[in-house]
């Protein structure tokens, strides 16, 4: 039986539909957040297409990225007006991230570039040993143009795949590890700020069926790849997460979640403070978002209060993109397929 490849949306839902969460543990001192917002929805309508991921440099310069359906609507662009397809013969962005409008990197079976006028493919990852299908890199993500991060993996032949890494240090691409467990699938990768430390999510699998359970590593950013945590796959309890909130990293274990920084989990709340609900971005730990089935959240500090909500079969996918002002996300119905892009504004 031929292994299962998870769909990047997929694995987003699959998030989103199991976690469980316990009480505060240490209080919240940020200003609480406003709730006060206008909305304005775009639907994009097109066949098998499944959105993924989310970036953005200001509020007119949004990209949300892709993968299969029609090749040109893999790639969306806000402009502050309007949305546009902005996809292109053979850019399949499975992921995006940048620094500014004219500095943006795409990965999936290659990485492109975006210098603020045109995309231009610069790095195809190849390992000899894995070469029985193109080698996928879902996340990419750095802290500076001279260091980025790209994670995926290959596989050797229909049953085993192997994880990867890959480093960008401003001049060019280098495979930096080849996993050598297999069947351990690397799907999100964190750059820490420590030099070139990250923390890396991956997906253990069983060699003939889907996904048995998750893990999140420490890697040193040259040979060593530390396991913190793992959990099942399927079950609602005891997930494995990690979190981003205005750069900071967050990391969810054993019901609780945890704030990374230099190397030490501090005790940030308990997952049941979030009712069920994942986070999903925001500006300070006092004015976050968080996932519900069926509505987007707000944490202000103290409290969740619900301002947004999606009809029936809708999911939320990938993070909250916040400026000081307006915010953005995207969601998808699973039963038509078509997709959402929201923008709230709060008011004047």
């Amino acid at each position: 039986m031929k292994r299962i490849v998870i769909s990047i949306s997929f694995l987003i839902f699959i998030f989103q539909a199991f976690s469980c969460h316990q009480d505060p543990v240490s209080p919240i001192e940020d200003t609480p957040g406003r709730r006060d917002y206008e909305w304005s929805v775009d639907t994009i309508k097109s066949q098998m297409l499944s959105l993924s991921r989310i970036w953005a440099s200001s509020p007119s310069d949004v990209w949300v990225s892709g993968e299969d359906g029609d090749y040109d609507k893999m790639l969306w662009h806000y402009d502050g007006h309007s949305w546009q397809a902005a996809g292109l013969w053979g850019l399949a962005p499975y992921c995006i991230f940048g620094f500014s409008r004219a500095d943006i990197y795409t990965g999936g079976f290659s990485i492109f570039h975006y210098s603020g006028s045109s995309w231009k493919e610069m790095f195809i990852p190849k390992v000899d040993s894995l070469s029985y299908w193109s080698i996928l890199l879902p996340d990419i993500r750095g802290i500076s143009p001279d260091n980025i991060w790209a994670v995926g993996f290959g596989y050797r032949d229909q049953h085993t795949s192997y994880g990867v890494i890959y480093h960008f240090d401003g001049k060019r691409w280098q495979q930096s590890m080849v996993m050598k467990k297999k069947n351990i699938d690397l799907y999100r990768v964190f750059p820490t700020g420590e030099g070139n430390k990250c923390l890396i999510y991956a997906v253990k699998n069983r060699a003939d069926t889907f996904p048995d359970s998750t893990v999140i590593y420490e890697y040193d950013g040259n040979s060593t790849l530390k396991e913190i945590a793992t959990g099942p796959f399927w079950e609602m309890e005891n997930q494995t997460m990690i979190y981003t909130i205005n750069g900071d990293l967050f990391v969810e274990m054993k019901n609780m979640i945890y704030e990374y920084s230099y190397g030490q989990y501090r005790r940030f709340m308990s997952a049941k403070t979030l009712n069920g609900g994942e986070i999903m971005g925001g500006r300070s730990r006092s004015d976050f978002f968080v996932w519900q089935p069926g509505e987007l959240q707000h944490f202000n500090g103290s409290d969740l209060k619900t301002i947004f909500r999606l009809k029936n079969d809708v999911w939320l996918l990938d993070d909250v993109i916040a400026f000081e002002k307006e915010i953005f996300f995207f969601a998808q119905d699973n039963v038509t397929g078509d997709h959402y892009l929201v923008k709230g504004k709060l008011k004047e």
